[in-house]
């Protein structure tokens, strides 16, 4: 036959149950029905041969102290297998779907993916894109250590930005913004006078750093940002104390958030907008942190309100609220940056598949990242798993590995849960 080694699974030797030193290839990529009579041995080629030793050269590849961990599989009767990658076995069943069954839950795959996104994916702001995260004013202050010498830093308590309407929360619950974000039920010259009993001499109002007594109540009233300038630092040796006590008395000022302004020696300037809270830095909306239940349609805190989960509307449209995706705008929101096709794991296996499957670009022209979306069609709700197009983001790929870290543990619970399952 025609094709390199690499295209094909091949065979030699096979004798398990039924099977005679059955010998084939099986090209790659391509759907291959096994057919015959009843005990010819169409499943123990498939399932007792194949898939099973797809499994355990899976599981010897893993770290020793993990196969410690797990049973030992034995090696199936057969003198070759060649070409074969780590299998999935979906099995038969009986019995009709309901009406919010998907391709998903049938393979048992569902409680997988919603695992894999509520504890790597990067949940961003439905409203506006931006990522929506948290930090701690330790972190941020040294984060802003490894500025560059000689980096002017301008240390700001957010008190006023006018509200955009409210959103939901990730729960199902509406919210107004926060504090912060700001206080914004009161006048822009409510919060002037604060700043001033409070001893600050200088705001940011509207992008523009003023002494506090230049600004009249008029012109705060018509602000749409205010900002107490809490310090005014330049990066050097030995600002290490001063610079963590103005963040941390910054962050409490305005329950949780915070501006700094970076002005560097090339000229280049720069806002970073940080809050200690699950909130959106432009919007200001704070959200409930993703959990599992975030990203199921079959509950409440994930399932979209308008079609209850079911993607469709009464007349069997797609939902207009989700799109037919069935969930809700936050967990909808969420991406999940994993290494690219030549990355190592799980990881990389699922980046090649999303990005073969759905003509997807990278994140980086080297392929070194790929952006996996939530988002889905009707009939297979988290299972349609799609590469977006996206511009590359500063300090996603030194987040990769650590990452990838995590979704090993993650897979080597699942497994362990899944044999102490099988075992009862």
């Amino acid at each position: 036959m025609a094709g390199s080694k690499g295209d094909w699974i091949e065979v030699r030797g096979a004798r398990e149950h039924n099977l005679r030193d059955v010998s084939c290839r099986i090209p790659r990529g391509r759907l291959t029905v096994v057919t015959g009579l009843s005990g010819s041995g169409k499943s123990s080629l498939a399932f007792d041969t194949l898939f099973a030793e797809g499994q355990r050269r899976y599981l010897e590849s893993l770290p020793a102290r993990v196969r410690a961990l797990l049973e030992k599989l034995p090696r199936p009767d057969v003198d070759f297998v060649g070409g074969l990658a780590p299998a999935i076995a979906v099995g038969q069943f009986a019995g009709a779907p309901g009406p919010r069954a998907t391709l998903a839950t049938a393979a048992d795959l569902h409680d997988h993916l919603r695992l894999l996104f509520a504890h790597l994916g990067t949940p961003h702001c439905p409203r506006c894109g931006r990522v929506v995260r948290s930090v701690s004013p330790g972190a941020l202050a040294e984060r802003l250590l490894r500025e560059p010498e000689g980096t002017k830093m301008t240390v700001m308590s957010p008190m006023l930005r006018r509200p955009p309407e409210a959103v939901e929360r990730s729960n199902g619950r509406t919210v107004a913004p926060s504090r912060g974000a700001g206080r914004r039920a009161r006048d822009g010259g409510t919060y002037l006078a604060e700043a001033v009993q409070s001893g600050f001499v200088r705001v940011r109002i509207d992008g523009a750093v003023r002494m506090i007594e230049e600004v009249s109540r008029e012109e705060a009233d018509a602000a749409r940002e205010i900002d107490a300038v809490v310090d005014r630092l330049v990066a050097k040796d030995g600002i290490r104390t001063r610079l963590a006590d103005s963040v941390q008395l910054a962050m409490e000022r305005s329950g949780g958030e915070i501006r700094v302004l970076l002005q560097r020696p090339d000229g280049a300037e720069e806002l970073l907008e940080e809050s200690d809270r699950f909130c959106c830095p432009d919007c200001g909306i704070v959200y409930d942190r993703l959990s599992p239940a975030s990203f199921s349609f079959s509950s409440r805190a994930g399932a979209c309100p308008a079609c209850e989960g079911l993607g469709a509307a009464p007349d069997g449209s797609p939902c207009p609220a989700c799109g037919g995706a069935r969930l809700r705008p936050v967990p909808l929101a969420c991406r999940l940056e994993i290494p690219g096709p030549g990355g190592p794991g799980i990881a990389g296996v699922l980046a090649k598949a999303a990005g073969a499957a759905a003509g997807g670009k990278p994140v980086s022209a080297e392929g070194r990242a790929w952006q996996i979306d939530v988002r889905t069609t009707p009939g297979s709700a988290l299972t349609q798993i799609t590469a977006t197009d996206i511009t590359e983001q500063a300090g996603i790929l030194a987040d990769l590995e650590e990452k990838n870290r995590k979704l090993k543990d993650i897979h080597l619970r699942l497994e362990i849960y899944n044999r102490q399952a099988e075992q009862i």
